[in-house]
C-alpha cells in the first residue's frame, strides 16, 4: 500500500490518544489489546509507522460503529406481571410505567449472579462505542487548536482564552460576552471559561504595567512561558502546551477518557 505515513508523534496528534494507549491497543498481552487497531510497521531502527489510510479506515469504523448505536432488550417483569419489553436506547420507560413490586420482591436480596456472556459482551460493545466517540471528539478538538497554533503570533485576549477552552473566533483585544468552545460548546459570557480567560488577560495587563511594556502581540511559545513564570495551569493549557510540543509527551495523559471528561465539563 502508498500513501502517506504516520510516525508516532502523527499518529498521537491524528488520533488523539496517547503514546502508552497506542502500545496498549497493539500488545497483545495487554488488558485493552485491539485486534482491529491498524497495523504498525518497521520504518528505520526503531521508528515505526502507520499508512494513514489504515488509521482513517478504523476512526471512520469507530465513529459509524459509535453514530449507528447498540439496541439491547431489557425485560422488567415482577410476578404476576408479563415483562416489558424495550428496545434501548429508541424506547424511554418512565417510572410511572413500571407496575409496582410487591413487598416479596423488595425483600429479595440482590442478585449476585455473574454476568452473562451476552451482558459482557455488550458492555464491551458500549465501552469501544464511547471510546471512538472520545476519539472523533478529540480530534475535532485537536483540530481547531492546531488551527491557532499555527499562527505566528496571538492578541493576549486571544491566548487568554484559548488556554480557558475557548475559541477565539476572531483577533480582537478583548474578551467578548459569550461565544463557542474549542469543543464546540456554546458558552455563555458568565461561563466559569469566561471568567477564567478575563482573569488571566488581567493578569497579563498587570505584568505588562509592572514591566513598563506594551505587547500587542506574542508568539504561542512566548505565552506558554509567560503563562509558566505566572503559574497558571489549566488542562487546556496543557493540551495546547503538548500538540505545539512544548512538553513531553510522556509528561501528559491525553487518553480518550481525559478528552470525555473535559467535553463533559
Amino acid at each position: 500500500m502508498a500513501g502517506p505515513i504516520l510516525r508516532l508523534d502523527d499518529m498521537i496528534a491524528h488520533t488523539g490518544l496517547s503514546r502508552s494507549t497506542i502500545y496498549d491497543r497493539m500488545d497483545r498481552k495487554s488488558p485493552r489489546y485491539a485486534e482491529d487497531f491498524p497495523k504498525s510497521f518497521s520504518l528505520a531502527g526503531t521508528a515505526i509507522g502507520w499508512f494513514k489510510a489504515d488509521v482513517d479506515a478504523w476512526l471512520e469504523s469507530c465513529a459509524a460503529t459509535a453514530r449507528s448505536g447498540i439496541k439491547t432488550k431489557k425485560v422488567l417483569a415482577t410476578p404476576g406481571h408479563k415483562g416489558l419489553e424495550m428496545n434501548a436506547p429508541s424506547k424511554q420507560m418512565t417510572l410511572a410505567s413500571l407496575p409496582m413490586p410487591s413487598n416479596k420482591l423488595l425483600q429479595k436480596p440482590p442478585s449476585t449472579a455473574k454476568p452473562t456472556n451476552a451482558q459482557s459482551s455488550t458492555r464491551r460493545s458500549t465501552q469501544k462505542n464511547n471510546l471512538a466517540e472520545a476519539i472523533v471528539d478529540g480530534g475535532r478538538i485537536n483540530d481547531r487548536i492546531l488551527h491557532h497554533l499555527q499562527l505566528k503570533e496571538w492578541t493576549p485576549s486571544m491566548g487568554a482564552m484559548l488556554i480557558s477552552g475557548i475559541d477565539p473566533l476572531t483577533d480582537g483585544n478583548e474578551i467578548p460576552y459569550g461565544g463557542v468552545g474549542l469543543d464546540g460548546v456554546e458558552l455563555h459570557g458568565s461561563n466559569h471559561r469566561f471568567n477564567s480567560a478575563r482573569k488571566i488577560l488581567r493578569n497579563w495587563c498587570d505584568w505588562e504595567e509592572d514591566r513598563q511594556e506594551r505587547h500587542p502581540q506574542i508568539a504561542p511559545l512566548h505565552f506558554f512561558e509567560w503563562c509558566i513564570e505566572e503559574g497558571i495551569e489549566t488542562e487546556w493549557l496543557n493540551l495546547l502546551q503538548e500538540l505545539a510540543g512544548y512538553t513531553e509527551s510522556s509528561k501528559v495523559d491525553l487518553t480518550p477518557a481525559r478528552f470525555a471528561m473535559l467535553t463533559n465539563r
